[in-house]
């Protein structure tokens, strides 16, 4: 087994069960740069029939979302369209490609917003035909190596954590952008005492990123202009560079660091970052996605782009 940001073997355990299945699944962080991973890593092949056709069941229970879910991803999506803005030139539409684009509701409403035109891909075929169907918007059933074009934006939402080489990704995102264009990553945060540790560790997810280990992995290929880890998952806006260059691994210092703060990752931690009251925020965020989730897809969207605009 080696490491796949690295490519070393030194590894210490940190999990051995998935916490959904409850079945035996190691995931282990390296011990040179950081980087957590399962331990072995699955096949291309198996990522790919799990992707097409079991996750979105498994993991929400349907093929298709949701009005409640329409409601929860257009509000993340109006919030990592406004981080955004913050990168983009002023006055000038840039073409977006985004990656694992689930329902298309970052697609439409980065459209509707008038940042410019764009796209995406999504393995599931059930994802797909909705954004094509509700929101007419342009999403294909796709594999990210399958993907050819160049764009001025590409955006990853929670996509990097489900694949298996991550400088192979770069690379390949690299590729895809034309000279100077960004790239909008997002993955959750190993380090978050958000978290529950029940609640952390899965089959579904391959690799776990903390700020450094995203930033060192994107750094061959990319400039990191701005990460944040707030949300309780890490954020990145990176600048595509003029050409490739060495990866810069997290120094010894700072993967020790990165590895106590693992350690002392607990239940007291985090009932004290919020924990203890998740359960009626969870109520709370329930009633209100259902309160807010009338009408046709097209219509939730543009009534919460309505009311960020308001706001």
């Amino acid at each position: 087994m080696r490491c796949q940001l690295c490519g070393e073997g030194d590894f210490e355990i940190v999990s051995s069960r998935d916490a959904k299945s409850k079945m035996p699944l190691t995931v282990s962080q390296c011990g040179r740069c950081g980087l957590v991973q399962q331990t072995p890593m699955p096949t291309a092949d198996e990522l790919q029939r799990f992707y097409a056709t079991q996750y979105r069941l498994e993991y929400k229970g349907v093929t298709s979302p949701k009005p409640k879910h329409i409601v929860r991803s257009g509000r993340l999506a109006l919030d990592r369209i406004a981080c955004l803005k913050a990168h983009l030139p002023t006055g000038t539409l840039r073409n977006l490609m985004d990656i694992g684009a689930g329902g298309g509701e970052f697609v439409y409403l980065y459209r509707a917003s008038g940042l410019g035109p764009s796209r995406g891909i999504e393995p599931n075929h059930g994802y797909c035909e909705h954004a094509r169907s509700n929101l007419e918007v342009e999403v294909e059933p796709m594999e990210l190596h399958q993907l050819r074009g160049a764009w001025q934006v590409i955006s990853m939402f929670h996509v990097l954590e489900h694949l298996i080489d991550p400088l192979r990704v770069f690379e390949k995102l690299w590729d895809l952008l034309e000279p100077g264009g960004l790239l909008f990553v997002e993955v959750p945060f190993v380090e978050t005492h958000r978290q529950s540790l029940a609640n952390t560790f899965f089959r579904a997810h391959t690799l776990y990123f903390s700020e450094l280990t995203l930033v060192a992995a994107a750094s061959g290929r990319f400039e990191n202009l701005w990460s944040d880890t707030a949300t309780g998952c890490v954020r990145g806006v990176f600048r595509r560079r003029e050409s490739p260059r060495a990866v810069s691994l997290p120094d010894p210092a700072a993967v020790a660091a990165m590895r106590e703060r693992l350690r002392c990752r607990n239940w007291w931690r985090y009932l004290q970052n919020g924990g203890a009251v998740r359960p009626l925020q969870t109520l709370w965020r329930e009633i209100d996605e259902r309160r807010h989730a009338r009408g046709t897809p097209r219509t939730i969207l543009d009534r919460l782009l309505a009311g960020s605009r308001s706001g």
